[in-house]
């Protein structure tokens, strides 16, 4: 999936409407004059040369030290966990709800961060040092910082410097607030089935989302990089969830499409079209996916061959349309492919086929995970039941029996509840598409590498 980079010129140059004028009370009367007394102490900071020291502190000191001459009320930080009421009267409405962004013990609002304040200068020059090389506009991020305010769901950051790249990932991909607070539902579901999981239950909430996306995008895109698919993430917690809830009971045809159908729905592909959520039953249209050096080795290259030549007892072998020689170009010496080659597969002449398809290769999951179970396997127990892991999701994955969606309910959800049934470690994989085309033994050692990064993921234990 690609991130959308495009960056909305509009956007940095669209004017922010101030807040409709009303009569202030006494008490907010001493707090602009408080804010006042403030401001002209960061004046005389920067005279006194004290905000050239402040340059060399990182973030968190840099919006502390801004927070610190603001000096929020008492009230204010009352409210730093809950969202406050504005208890002046309306004449036509209930009280409006002033939702707040929790960094540490500082508390934020949508008018800090977009209105003249020593705070919003605080977070400027955050913010600024934050964008170096990115083709985002300081006032883009202190618009998806307001958004995170403006959240229904309470969001807390530990660090200005977190927050600040929560924002640039929403504003490279134009997430609002509702988005953020469709996440964070979708979140609460997930965590609290990870309750219920022992190999799960100490993963951070805050930190799901590294379950559902490709680690090698965690850095640069963070837990909106692939919202240029429009509900992704929130889609994709909530069948984590659900996947969860089956843990222990056998996965089926019916299953995987259920989960499927949840990690699509109400997703919008990166034109705006709505993801098909069920199993492809077109006989005029295939599918298929690219590879090169990232999803395809050699070794890989010579199981597809295998698996052709099984046909048609092989369920990947009778899905090819071609011998996989003739779909791709390998180099002279057979090591590499050039980028873009395609893998395809056929069209499905129906629901039921698609059905059958999916029921052959969890037949030969379960008969190799009873396999392993037997008495005399005990030594080799392991490797055989993470080599029919790895096997049925390549299998499931190279038939794509789906129109799209098929990595991520693959390796998202069906690989992490096989691991968790059989006693392993859920994986966060760095390249979920390795299952295109790389070997079972391969598959394997990014399954061990996925649950070290998993493992880096947890906190410490409590002595």
């Amino acid at each position: 999936m690609l991130a959308a980079k495009a960056v909305d010129e509009s956007a940095k140059h669209a004017r922010v409407l101030e807040p409709a004028a009303r009569r202030p009370t006494g008490g907010e009367i001493q707090d602009v004059s408080r804010r006042g007394e403030a401001a002209r102490g960061l004046v005389q900071m920067m005279r006194t040369g004290a905000a050239a020291q402040a340059q060399r502190q990182d973030l968190q000191g840099l919006f502390g030290a801004a927070a610190r001459l603001e000096a929020p009320s008492a009230s204010l930080e009352a409210g730093a966990r809950t969202p406050i009421q504005d208890a002046s009267p309306k004449a036509n409405g209930p009280p409006v709800v002033q939702r707040r962004l929790v960094v540490g013990e500082n508390v934020i609002t949508s008018e800090d961060i977009l209105h003249t304040s020593p705070r919003k200068r605080g977070i400027d020059r955050a913010i600024r040092r934050q964008l170096e090389g990115l083709d985002l506009a300081p006032l883009q991020v202190r618009r998806a910082l307001a958004e995170l305010a403006d959240a229904d769901s309470n969001q807390h950051f530990a660090t200005m410097r977190e927050a600040i790249q929560q924002a640039i990932s929403m504003g490279r991909h134009g997430v609002k607030s509702d988005q953020v607070d469709h996440i964070a539902a979708g979140e609460d579901l997930a965590h609290a089935a990870m309750a219920g999981q022992p190999a799960l239950a100490r993963f951070p909430k805050d930190q799901v989302w590294r379950l559902l996306l490709d680690g090698k995008h965690h850095e640069g895109r963070g837990k909106y990089g692939f919202e240029n698919e429009r509900g992704y993430m929130g889609a994709m917690t909530r069948a984590f969830a659900q996947m969860l809830g089956t843990v222990g009971q056998p996965l089926t045809p019916a299953m995987y499409e259920q989960l499927h159908q949840t990690a699509v729905g109400g997703v919008l592909d990166r034109h705006g079209g709505a993801m098909d959520p069920n199993y492809r039953q077109d006989p005029h249209t295939g599918a298929g996916f690219g590879l090169d050096m990232e999803n395809w080795s050699p070794a890989g290259h010579a199981e597809m061959v295998l698996k052709h030549r099984g046909r048609p007892n092989d369920p990947v072998g009778s899905m090819m349309v071609q011998h996989p020689d003739k779909m791709i170009k390998r180099s002279p010496d057979g090591q590499t492919v050039n980028k873009g080659q395609a893998f395809l597969v056929r069209g499905m002449r129906s629901r039921d086929q698609a059905l059958a398809l999916a029921q052959d290769v969890i037949d030969r999951y379960q008969g190799a995970i009873a396999a392993a179970n037997l008495p005399g396997h005990a030594p080799t127990a392991d490797d055989e039941k993470l080599t029919a892991i790895a096997q049925i999701c390549q299998d499931l994955d190279q038939m794509h029996l789906f129109a799209d969606g098929n990595i991520r309910t693959v390796v998202f959800l069906v690989l992490n509840k096989l691991l968790l049934e059989q006693g392993f470690l859920p994986v966060i994989m760095d390249e979920p598409n390795v299952f295109d085309g790389k070997s079972i033994a391969e598959l394997k050692t990014f399954i061990a590498q996925g649950q070290r990064a998993y493992r880096r993921h947890l906190p410490p234990r409590r002595r």
